[in-house]
């Protein structure tokens, strides 16, 4: 009988474990492969978890003083909440909430031992709106966050805090907080007073003016004659005026940027000028009310018109009762008229105007009691004349 060999059947046994061994090698290539990149992956997010985030508020500015002006230019409009943020590759989200630090409530009389905050929005945080991402590195992104918010009211100190969280795997973590306060004040300060002056007119041509203010924590803003807004403190001067009129104003300025009323002072600075034998000016008035024996004098309202192309100064005035004008039997002698004391200097009168002097720069006119029959005098209409000297 011939024996079989057994050499084809070895032959098929090895050729058929090298093809699976070959296979398995082959199948488990891509598991090696997965294995490493998922390595590299998880190296990978650890060097992105050390590196920090950061979070920053342009506007507003901690500590900082806002009125409605100030609070629109902080952020581009109409974002009122801003700020810049460096974001990591995954889900970030802004956060802020804004509350206004109200005062302590009190209870039977006395203040609470906890504050209670009113919030501007409702209760909690409110996500911000993020600009797109733009990778640097593939680690790390600049990226810009805003809040549309327009200014909170009422006036008074309010606190921000922003958080930038981070969801991964349905976990959220908050990765950076920043905390601030700011205050609001819409409130105009009350306008400067002027202390100091030059006369009014002037021949010096170099000015000094002072002023106070009313509050604290303000800054002063000048103009003369319709010029720009300028910083200044008191005393404030001028060198080198024209003649002419000259304007000069003042107001204050707060921290938050509110503009008081402004307050202002005229004067005229004149030339000095030889002075001259007169000129010719216009007198013209009258006496008002009624006259009777032994009454108090009575002021004569004048006015003087300068036709003249310079100013002039009065430098006298006088009045007198013209005889034509008293009934028969009424004596000029039952009359007086005192003449004004002006100034060493001149009652100041511009060209081309028409000035009523004030009282106490006029004559008075007053009836006396003689002892004797006054009764023609009744019903009188009196006419006076006037004189004066004037120089230029």
């Amino acid at each position: 009988m011939r024996k079989r060999s057994s050499a084809p059947l070895l032959t098929f046994a090895v050729t058929l474990g090298v093809l699976f061994g070959v296979a398995a090698a082959w199948a488990a290539l891509p598991k090696v492969g997965t294995s490493v990149a998922r390595s590299a992956a998880a190296r990978h997010r650890k060097h992105v978890r050390r590196i920090p985030a950061l979070l920053s508020v342009s506007a507003p500015r901690s500590a900082h003083f806002y009125n409605a002006g100030g609070w629109r230019a902080g952020c581009p409009a109409p974002a009122g909440v801003c700020g810049t943020v460096r974001t990591l590759p995954g889900s970030e989200t802004v956060l802020i909430s804004i509350r206004r630090a109200g005062p302590a409530p009190k209870r039977h009389g006395r203040p609470a031992r906890r504050r209670r905050r009113h919030v501007v929005k409702a209760p909690g945080f409110r996500p911000a709106k993020l600009s797109p991402r733009k990778l640097r590195g593939k680690l790390q992104s600049q990226r810009r966050w805003s809040y549309r918010l327009a200014l909170p009211r009422p006036d008074g100190r309010y606190i921000l805090v922003v958080k930038l969280t981070s969801r991964r795997r349905n976990r959220v973590r908050v990765r950076v907080t920043q905390s601030m306060t700011f205050t609001v004040d819409t409130v105009p300060p009350l306008a400067p007073v002027i202390t100091a002056a030059p006369a009014n007119p002037t021949t010096e041509t170099n000015a000094h003016l002072s002023f106070s203010a009313p509050e604290r924590w303000l800054s002063d803003q000048c103009d003369l004659d319709n010029q720009p807004w300028h910083p200044c403190q008191s005393p404030v001067g001028y060198a080198g005026l024209s003649q002419a009129r000259h304007q000069f104003q003042v107001r204050a300025v707060d921290r938050a940027g509110n503009w008081s009323p402004s307050t202002a002072y005229a004067w005229t600075v004149i030339g000095a000028g030889p002075a001259g034998p007169g000129l010719p000016f216009a007198l013209s008035g009258g006496a008002r009310g009624a006259l009777y024996p032994g009454g108090s004098a009575r002021p004569v309202a004048l006015s003087v018109a300068n036709a003249n192309n310079v100013p002039i100064y009065v430098t006298g005035l006088s009045a007198s009762l013209r005889l034509s004008s008293l009934p028969l039997g009424c004596p000029a002698s039952g009359y007086r008229i005192i003449e004004p004391r002006l100034p060493a200097s001149g009652v100041y009168v511009a060209a081309h105007t028409t000035l009523t002097l004030p009282v106490g720069a006029t004559p008075t006119i007053q009836m006396v009691e003689t002892g004797s029959n006054q009764d023609p005098c009744r019903g009188a209409r009196l006419v006076l004349d006037y004189a004066g000297t004037a120089r230029s």
